[in-house]
């Protein structure tokens, strides 16, 4: 990749880590729909419609897959 960039940075921080990867992260919530654009060195380019996920205060919105470990049942309730 040659060049990677978000339609609002304020939104989301794009950079290229010294390794050479491409790192985003999300800076806050949005629910308008923006746009990544990957410009790749043969000179294409990619462009990936993003939104952000809706607000919930259910847990099973969000929740795939939980594990417990060392809790303990109590009989009587």
């Amino acid at each position: 990749m040659k060049e990677v960039t978000f339609s609002d940075e304020s939104l989301v921080s794009v950079r290229k880590t010294s390794s050479g990867e491409w790192e985003l992260q999300s800076l806050q919530p949005f629910s308008s729909e923006e746009q990544l654009t990957i410009a790749m060195q043969d000179g294409s380019v990619i462009r990936i419609h993003v939104t952000d996920v809706a607000e919930s205060s259910n847990l099973e919105d969000f929740l795939v897959n939980a594990v417990i470990n060392g809790a303990v049942q109590n009989e009587e309730e």
